[in-house]
């Protein structure tokens, strides 16, 4: 089997509110699945939606913040 590495959380600018980071990283690593991406970049993907979810108030405020439509 292949030994599972671990890499740093992206950086969060100002942690303001934990609410759907967890959804947020899921929605991100299946969005980038569905592109094609390997399981690292759908991981580094998702990471990075949540990074973005827990820097504003509310769960999906970070999607506006960025210009992400829904």
């Amino acid at each position: 089997s292949t030994p599972i590495k671990s890499s740093a959380a992206s950086d969060v600018y100002k942690r303001q509110d934990t609410t759907g980071a967890g959804d947020s990283f899921v929605a991100g690593f299946l969005h980038a699945l569905a592109q094609g991406r390997n399981v690292r970049e759908c991981a580094e993907y998702g990471n990075k939606c949540g990074a973005n979810a827990v820097s504003v108030a509310g769960a999906t405020d970070w999607t506006e913040k960025i210009g992400f439509p829904l």
